[in-house]
């Protein structure tokens, strides 16, 4: 499950703002279902590595020669199941299963993460902190008159150099 889809969730559109709201519980539901799998495959996997041990400690019990063991104290058993391939196997993909576990939950933390930057976007974006500056009426008039006595004391000064 390492394939878990790179998502662009960090690269957040100001002009598309409803979009990535709508797309945030879509993406918390697919990867809320990533992260149960993967904590299901994780129990499925203790439980194959307690089957496992279980097994190789019955079969240690029943035939000790057939490991080469003189003697079947607790210590003896447990380090003869645990050096048993099955059980190693067993271990590897506990710890892959984990992984994917952790991966999942941190792709969950991120999905939260996002959503309050969502939350904060919006409460700017309502603030019109992105807005560009505009002039009111009065400033309108004064930049108007500005320009127009700019274009005055070009003509002017083109009359006295003629």
């Amino acid at each position: 499950m390492a394939e878990i889809e790179q998502i662009n969730m960090f690269d957040l559109d100001l002009n598309i703002l409803d979009k990535h709201w709508l797309e945030q519980p879509r993406l918390v539901f697919k990867y809320g279902n990533k992260l149960a799998e993967a904590k299901e495959a994780l129990e499925r996997a203790k439980s194959v590595h307690e089957v496992k041990r279980a097994e190789i400690m019955a079969d240690i019990i029943a035939d000790p020669e057939r490991f080469s063991l003189k003697k079947t104290t607790a210590d003896v058993i447990k380090s003869t199941i645990d050096v048993d391939p099955d059980v190693m196997m067993a271990q590897k993909i506990i710890q892959s299963s984990k992984y994917e576990v952790d991966i999942c939950q941190v792709m969950m933390s991120a999905l939260d993460n996002r959503k309050a930057a969502l939350e904060n976007l919006v409460k700017l974006h309502g603030q019109q902190y992105f807005a560009t500056p505009q002039a009111n009426d009065a400033g309108q008039e004064v930049l108007k008159n500005q320009k127009a006595n700019k274009i005055k004391d070009r003509l002017r000064k083109r009359r006295e150099e003629v």
